[in-house]
């Protein structure tokens, strides 16, 4: 599925949704933390996500630019993004878009 996003380092990048139901461990300064059932995103070229670009919301690129996940993380260079599927972003703040 082709998607997008716009981050504050990167602004907007395209690229693709590579897998589903992921499991990734990110490195942070006070440890490790593992994330399940996460999507990954590979860049059409360049760089997809950069320090500064989590919390970026993952949409569709074609129709609606509807929601699909929240960016939280990337590879060292940055073609490769990880995101929080937007179901369990919603599920775990009890909220909902509201919209068509």
């Amino acid at each position: 599925m082709p998607v997008e996003k716009y981050g504050r380092t990167t602004a907007l990048t395209q690229g693709s949704v590579c897998a589903v139901d992921v499991d990734v461990d990110v490195s942070y300064s006070t440890g490790t933390a593992a994330f399940v059932n996460q999507i990954a995103v590979c860049a059409s070229r360049g760089a997809f996500i950069k320090a500064g670009d989590s919390g970026s919301l993952l949409v569709t690129a074609a129709t609606g630019h509807s929601p699909v996940g929240l960016m939280f993380a990337g590879d060292a260079s940055g073609r490769y993004g990880f995101a929080n599927p937007i179901d369990s972003v919603l599920a775990a703040f009890g909220v909902s878009i509201d919209g068509s």
